[in-house]
């Protein structure tokens, strides 16, 4: 198996892995792939905040601290869309220099979770770059996702073969469901008699449709 060098990037808003209180499925999810790949053999650079730690991965923070810790825009933070206008100057801030420096570095890859941060300096790079898509394919999101056709070095990884359905004729490389650590969870050979979901209380996690496929079972 070839080893590859690869560049991984998902935010700086929290340190990786992120606090056990914040639920950021997408941070761990690049976690978990970044420290894969380099337990592997494959030398991976894993860009995020200063706190940040890794065991096998090279963490390369630019001396950034995560936005949450940053208290030259916590006044800020606060109001909802400050924070996103904050997050984005800083993401973009860390996918620039993950571009400035991948020609020096040699990239063969460059993976990155926030689609909408990285599409327009994905361009200007020949190295390949692979982008992970979390949320469902519609409104703003098919919008930015579509700026993608005319960028051949862009990659795409869906979570399912359903999410494709809105833009099936995308650049898509392959779908790979989100994974867990499963060293983390026992087997029960004899589970209760019980459904169990996790995840935030939004539309776009379906948990009404969890509950009536729980009750239609009864």
């Amino acid at each position: 198996m070839k080893k590859l060098k690869i560049a991984v990037f998902c935010t700086n808003e929290w340190p990786t892995p992120p606090p056990q209180n914040v639920f950021y499925a997408p941070l761990w999810i690049a976690y978990w792939v970044g420290e894969g790949l380099a337990k592997r053999g494959h030398k991976v650079f894993y860009f995020g905040s200063k706190e940040s730690k890794l065991k096998y991965a090279k963490l390369i923070s630019f001396n950034i601290k995560a936005i949450k810790y940053n208290k030259k825009v916590a006044e800020f933070i606060s109001n909802p869309y400050l924070n996103e206008k904050i997050v984005n100057f800083y993401e973009q801030l860390m996918i620039s220099k993950i571009y400035q420096i991948a020609e020096k570095e040699k990239f063969d890859i460059v993976h990155i979770h926030p689609y909408q941060r990285c599409i327009n300096f994905a361009s200007f790079s020949k190295i390949p770059t692979l982008i992970t898509v979390h949320d469902p394919i519609e409104g703003i999101t098919k919008h930015f996702l579509e700026f993608t056709k005319k960028i051949p070095q862009i990659h795409l990884i869906s979570i399912s073969n359903s999410q494709r359905k809105p833009l099936p004729n995308l650049n898509w490389a392959a779908t790979v469901y989100n994974g867990i650590d499963i060293k983390k969870f026992k087997f029960n050979p004899k589970p209760g008699d019980y459904w169990a979901i996790a995840g935030r209380f939004v539309p776009e996690k379906g948990i009404d449709l969890a509950i009536k496929v729980a009750k239609k079972q009864k």
